[in-house]
């Protein structure tokens, strides 16, 4: 009696999963017809000896991290991936969600080559209007002087961090899939190691960290995939790049002929909705300050669904927004 019992429980939970991975190839399709379509018009029509900011990546901030997690006198490497090709690069930092001022000691940008080590040669210390170190006001947000560093789509970047203060708490992204690197309090300001020795910790989350943008003459804007679980990449792979709208840059890669014409940027937030009384996360535009150009999607026929159907009660969507 109970073998059949956890048998019928697993088949559930198999079948659960199969919908659910239904759900994710069609919100893929859905999104590949649009954003294929403008990528074809804008390819197009760009005159490909322009270069311009492009976001290469992105990530929404959502909250505080737990009281448990903060550092003390140490660093922390970041870890991405670019997706459009240039030969300057830039990076946002905030401090959403600190309740005081955050001091950067040092930061610093390179090329990833595995675990928490930097390509040799790669890595470019980081200024703000000409100075090593910053400080973020609380609810503030900085963004880095360019710098010279060439960097192909499809590249892992590495973005550390100094953080002189002590017991300092980050503004997070909680469903990061991406395992980034930390050192052990006290270790001081290693941002300039290319080994990845002193990293000796990991993190699953994204810390301060929500856009790179990259100087490109090959990309002509970038799409923002807006949504909730099904968008931040619930049931992905961490480190894998195996959620929708990472198959969909595959095939606006491969509609391209392999060159990156339009960065992909995940916006997403798991639980996140506009229409929920209270929400979760308000849709604020001004939060989506990237460059120019831009394509907002979102897997529209399954979130309606995912946010009218599913414990949630249907309201008129907020006055004046446009997706």
């Amino acid at each position: 009696m109970r073998i059949a019992q956890t048998m019928r429980e697993d088949g559930g939970k198999g079948k659960a999963m199969r919908v659910r991975a239904a759900r994710l190839r069609t919100a893929a399709r859905l999104a590949a017809i649009g954003a294929l379509q403008t990528a074809i018009a804008v390819g197009a029509a760009a005159d490909a000896a322009a270069q311009q900011w492009v976001a290469a990546w992105g990530s929404s901030l959502q909250g505080p991290s737990p009281e448990e997690w903060s550092t003390s006198d140490a660093s922390i490497r970041l870890m991405a991936r670019s997706t459009v090709s240039g030969d300057r690069v830039r990076v946002r930092l905030e401090n959403t969600y600190g309740d005081a001022p955050l001091t950067i000691g040092a930061a610093a940008v390179g090329l990833r080559n595995v675990a928490a080590e930097i390509v040799a040669g790669a890595n470019r210390p980081l200024r703000f209007d000409g100075a090593a170190s910053v400080t973020i006001p609380a609810g503030g947000l900085v963004v880095s002087d360019p710098v010279a560093l060439e960097v192909r789509s499809g590249q892992g970047l590495a973005v550390s961090l100094h953080l002189p203060g002590a017991g300092v708490r980050s503004s997070i992204h909680r469903n990061a899939l991406a395992t980034s690197y930390v050192t052990a309090p006290g270790a001081g300001d290693r941002t300039g190691d290319e080994s990845g020795e002193a990293y000796a910790e990991t993190t699953p989350w994204m810390h301060w960290l929500s856009a790179i943008e990259v100087f490109s003459a090959s990309a002509r804007g970038a799409v923002v995939a807006f949504g909730d679980s099904i968008t931040d990449g619930t049931c992905a792979t961490p480190d894998g790049h195996d959620r929708w709208e990472d198959v969909l840059y595959d095939r606006l890669l491969e509609a391209a002929g392999g060159q990156a014409r339009l960065g992909m940027v995940n916006a997403g937030i798991g639980g996140n909705t506009v229409i929920r009384a209270p929400p979760v996360t308000a849709l604020n535009l001004e939060k989506f300050q990237y460059p120019d150009s831009f394509y907002f999607i979102t897997p529209c026929m399954i979130w309606i669904f995912h946010r009218f159907v599913i414990d949630c009660t249907f309201i008129a969507p907020t006055d004046g927004l446009y997706l």
